[in-house]
This record gives structure tokens, sequence and C-alpha cells, in this order.
């Protein structure tokens, strides 16, 4: 069966040739580039070893498995074996690369060539950061902080993604915390602001359950529904297409905030539940 193996990581296989006399091993590799030919060895255990090492390595490549001896027997197999290059990336921060003690800072990092990734996060910080592996959902890369007063100055968070197979991937984020007070989006023009909490004027919970979580990139019919429940609120203004993003997203801050809910920006249980008016 075919193998998946990330670049600049090792791979290995060993070969065996029953019936055979003190068999010689050879492997072949059909891709039109890459160091295989280069960078591969095979001993005379037939143990196979490789190392891919740059672009060109990447893609399916199929490998000729050969066994020969001295009285002319000889037999082949093949291996497939996929070259991947993981990334993770940070495709939108919430409220951007600096904001204010108190704020609500959010985003979801994105695995990819890694299979069912889990997600870790550090914060390389020069004090007593309250950044902690909490604040990162293991599972699904979504992130929420409100830093205080001990987290002001630079932070440099790194955000691993890794899968079972031993690939792994990171990448960094680059937060200033200021002292500056959190700013939230004004209150829209249906409702009414009582003692700083954003209240609804009218409107009911939603006759849509919604069941399922949604972020930034979220899209279908439950996106939608949620984009017309809140225009019927007052909490959205933008256009209703069924895909989440970051007007969506100050959108369900506006309700969070009405139903004294962090002020995240996407919808988990929490959220869901005052959706469904529970």
């Amino acid at each position: 069966p075919g193998v998946v193996v990330a670049l600049h990581r090792p791979f290995t296989f060993t070969m065996t040739a029953p019936g055979f006399i003190a068999p010689t091993y050879a492997v072949y590799d059909s891709y039109g580039a890459g160091t295989l030919s280069s960078n591969s060895t095979v001993s005379s255990l037939g143990v196979f070893t490789w190392t891919p090492t740059t672009l060109d390595d990447l893609g399916t490549h199929l490998l000729s498995v050969r066994a020969s001896d001295l009285y002319g027997h000889s037999a082949e197999t093949t291996q497939s074996v996929t070259v991947i290059n993981p990334s993770v990336t940070v495709p939108s921060l919430t409220p951007g690369g600096s904001a204010g003690v108190g704020s609500d800072i959010s985003f979801i990092a994105r695995a990819h060539g890694l299979a069912t990734p889990t997600y870790s996060i550090s914060d390389a910080f020069f004090g007593t950061s309250t950044v902690t592996t909490a604040n990162l959902t293991s599972t699904t890369g979504v992130f929420s902080w409100q830093p205080t007063t001990s987290d002001i100055g630079l932070h440099t968070l790194t955000v691993t993604a890794a899968d079972t197979a031993g690939n792994a991937a990171s990448t960094t984020v680059t937060l200033l915390i200021t002292t500056a007070p959190a700013t939230h989006t004004s209150a829209p023009a249906a409702t009414a602001v009582v003692t700083g909490v954003i209240v609804p004027s009218s409107g009911t919970a939603s006759s849509h359950i919604f069941t399922t979580s949604m972020w930034i990139g979220s899209h279908g019919a439950e996106v939608l529904a949620l984009q017309k429940y809140l225009t019927s609120l007052g909490f959205y203004s933008g256009p209703e297409t069924g895909y989440f993003g970051p007007l969506t997203s100050a959108g369900v801050k506006n309700f969070q905030g009405a139903h004294g809910i962090s002020r995240v920006g996407f919808v988990g249980p929490l959220t869901r539940k005052a959706l469904n008016g529970n």
C-alpha cells in the first residue's frame, strides 16, 4: 500500500526475497525529478532509506523494488510513496496584530498536508503570559484569548500541528498587547444600550435550530440561517451569502455581547444555545 512521508523526514522499509540465495536489492524511481537516486541507500540486508529534501521530491513516487541472485533468479514489486510538505497557516487574526488589554483575540489555525492534525501553542514572551494550551482547541485550531495587564508587551505565538504519522509543521503569530482598552463594535441600529450592555430591542429565538459550530471560513445553509437571524435582530448588515467572513464574525460578536457571552466572533456551544433561545 502507498505511504505518505513529509519533506525532510527519513523514510525506510526492508525488502525480503524468499527462495533467493544471497540476494541483492535495488530500488528505482519512476518519478521524473527528485533526489531519490542521489539521496537514498539500499543495504545488503535489503534495508532501503531515503530522506526527501527538495521541493522536486514533492508528489507521488512509484518505486520499483527488485531482488536478484547469482543463479539468475529475479523478482520485482512496487511501492508507492507520496511526499508532502505540511504547513500551518493563520488566515485571519481578530482584531489584528495589535490589541489592548481585555480585547477578544481569536484566530483559526489551518493545517495543510496533515491527516487529522492536533494543534498546540506556545508563547515566547518576556514576562508572565496568560496564554495556555486551554486557549487553543487541539482538534480544530480555534484560538481565543483575552489578555490581562500582565500580558502587556510583544507576544510571539508558535502554533504547531502534528499527525499520528509523526509529521508536523508550525507557524508564528506576533501580537502586541498595549495598555489601551479593548474597542468594541458600536451597537447596531435596532438595539438599545443599557448600562454598557447591548440589548436587542426586539426579536425572539430563531425558528432555525443551530447544531454546528461556525467560524471564519465556514459556509453552507447553517451560516446562511445565522446571517438571516442576525440581520433580523439588527446585529448584522452584510450580504446573506452563506459564507462566514469578517462581517459575519462581527455580527456574532454583537450577538454575544448582548447575551453576556465572550465576544470571540465564532459560534460555539454557548452561542448556539443562545441562538436557539435556551
